[in-house]
């Protein structure tokens, strides 16, 4: 019996391998926080570098080739600053947003840098709204080279904040969303051409809101009334122009996280929802959609609170949210995954995925963490 059970394993453990064609990390002695890739030519992992201290923060991109190889790392700014979402822009360069502390060692302040296509910074800029605590969290661009940075402050009632500035990163205004009912919002997607849809948390409920290109919004709805907790990581627009977001909603049995996956109609009307998870506590970070309508989902379980270690996973769906298949890493090392991309081979119409996060030493501290795999 004990031989069979080792011949199973080892032929579980030879299918699993099969899917990872490249796993890497990479250390630079220092403590990282990885949320971001960027793939084309090349691979852009966003991360953000701290020292032993946390004293100093840097965001920072780890470029890589095809192969995983490591080609280039490029430090984001000059200040002190630490970097929370990013986004490509249509002529190829890009756009961070975060916090520093340039201008008051007081506040955080919103901070955005723009690079080229190499990161070569074009510009960089901190904006100090009222002399209170802000921090950016996601940031988007307009059709008029204008961008919209959607962040967060103290002083407003309830904590939501829209900037918009212009291409050479001056002010245009900004607005405290006085009207907005919720804690918080961390995440912002293009619905059209003059739309916009925000999400966050409002108490114990997720809501969601559609705004117009001057800040107005157009409606705003909260999702499940009930005692539990939920939240969402992510928001996107979807290939049917809908809107599909993902985060984790916790169970009333034991208070664990469950996967939580949303889809909505452009006027907000709930379609359909789908929970994933089983006894472990599980968080959706990023959702994609391929060519066939099917959802990527990417997240992280906690595997042992106690220790604080954590294994990741990728659930894949159709079009009406039914789980197709599912990859559970089960690494050696403590690890998240924050962000996938999808690839495609147009001569064999072969998907595979690529993604970046954190992995954890032996001592707990984290490296960049990645991941190129396949699930078919």
């Amino acid at each position: 019996m004990k031989h069979k059970t080792l011949t199973i394993l080892i032929f579980l453990s030879y299918l699993y391998t099969q899917n990872i064609e490249l796993n890497k990390k990479f250390s630079f002695d220092s403590n990282h926080t990885t949320f971001k890739i960027f793939s084309d030519s090349l691979h852009y992992i966003v991360s953000n570098m701290a020292d032993k201290e946390h004293s100093k923060k840097s965001g920072i991109i780890a470029i890589t080739d095809k192969t995983g190889n490591m080609k280039n790392l490029v430090k984001l700014g000059k200040t002190n600053n630490y970097i929370l979402s990013g986004t490509k822009l249509n002529n190829g360069g890009f756009l961070f947003v975060g916090y520093n502390k340039e201008n008051n060692d007081e506040w955080n302040q919103i901070y955005v840098v723009k690079t080229d296509q190499e990161f070569n910074i074009i510009w960089e800029n901190s904006y100090e709204l009222l002399n209170n605590d802000s921090k950016g969290y996601a940031i988007i661009e307009l059709n008029d080279k204008e961008y919209w940075v959607l962040g967060h402050t103290k002083t407003s009632k309830n904590g939501a904040l829209i900037l918009k500035i212009d291409d050479q990163g001056n002010e245009k205004w900004f607005s405290y969303l006085p009207n907005l009912k919720c804690n918080f919002a961390n995440n912002m997607a293009t619905l059209s051409d003059t739309t916009f849809i925000i999400s966050g948390q409002n108490e114990n409920q997720l809501f969601v809101s559609k705004i117009d290109k001057k800040g107005r919004i157009l409606w705003q709805y909260n999702y499940f009334d009930d005692t539990k907790y939920h939240r969402t990581y992510d928001i996107k627009k979807t290939n049917d122009n809908a809107i599909i977001l993902v985060g984790n909603s916790t169970k009333t049995e034991n208070h664990s996280f469950d996967v939580l996956m949303i889809k909505l109609s452009q006027d907000g009307k709930e379609r359909w929802v789908k929970k994933f998870g089983n006894e472990k506590n599980e968080v959706a970070r990023d959702i994609k959609q391929n060519k066939k309508s099917e959802y990527i989902i990417s997240g992280y379980a906690l595997v042992d609170k106690k220790e604080k270690t954590y294994d990741s996973f990728i659930i894949k769906t159709d079009s009406m949210g039914n789980k197709i298949t599912r990859l559970d890493f089960n690494l050696m090392a403590s690890n998240q995954l924050l962000e996938l991309n999808i690839e495609y081979n147009e001569k064999t119409n072969f998907e595979s995925y690529v993604g970046a996060g954190n992995i954890f030493n032996k001592d707990g501290e984290s490296e960049i963490w990645f991941v190129k795999f396949s699930m078919d």
